[in-house]
This record gives C-alpha cells, sequence and structure tokens, in this order.
C-alpha cells in the first residue's frame, strides 16, 4: 500500500506543490530529502519536475510522472491552508514543505 506525501516549496506568491505516490513517510520521502535536497537549488529541481511516483536519491534516479509520458503537474498555492486541503484531498499522509533553508514535515 503506498503512503502518499506532497512536497513543496515556500515561494513569493505562496507555495509550489507536487504529489508523491510511494514512501512518503519520514523514514523514506522525509530522510531522502534531507538528505539528497537540502539545498533551495536541489529543492526547486525536485520540485519543477513534477509529480512523482517514487523519489530516488538523485533527480535521475527518481521515477516522475513526465517519465511515463503524463502532463508535467506542479501546483501552487496561495497559503498553506489551500496546499493542505490540497495535499489531504489527495489523501497525502505527509507534507514536506522547503522554507527556510530546511525541511519541515507535518502529518496531515
Amino acid at each position: 500500500m503506498a503512503t502518499r506525501s506532497t512536497i513543496a516549496l515556500s515561494v513569493p506568491e505562496g507555495f509550489r506543490a507536487i504529489y508523491c505516490h510511494w514512501d512518503g513517510y519520514p523514514e523514506g520521502v522525509g530522510a531522502t530529502l534531507k538528505n539528497s535536497y537540502s539545498t533551495l537549488e536541489q529543492a526547486k529541481s525536485l520540485v519543477e519536475k513534477g509529480d512523482l511516483s517514487t523519489l530516488g536519491d538523485t533527480i535521475e534516479s527518481s521515477e516522475f510522472y513526465t517519465n511515463r509520458g503524463e502532463e508535467l503537474k506542479v501546483e501552487t498555492f496561495n497559503s498553506e491552508s489551500d496546499w493542505l486541503e490540497w495535499a489531504s484531498a489527495c489523501s497525502c499522509e505527509y507534507a514536506y514543505l522547503f522554507k527556510d533553508n530546511k525541511w519541515i514535515v507535518e502529518a496531515i
């Protein structure tokens, strides 16, 4: 069974977010984000690639939905509550936000 999550950046216009289908728990996606996407540039590069099936230690080893021919999807939200409402509607169990040069996790 999947542990769904969302990965987002705080940006001037609000939040940019993607969906990740597998391994969304803190020991999975959370640890990978902390260890492999710890800078703003790395976090931006990840989010701008769109929704994920599986997050890898590198962009190249990650499985993005665009890799299988699906449309690029990156959502933009005006507020954190709008982002978390969307995440809940997508059945996400965890929300990861890159803000102030660190990852913050919230169980949904």
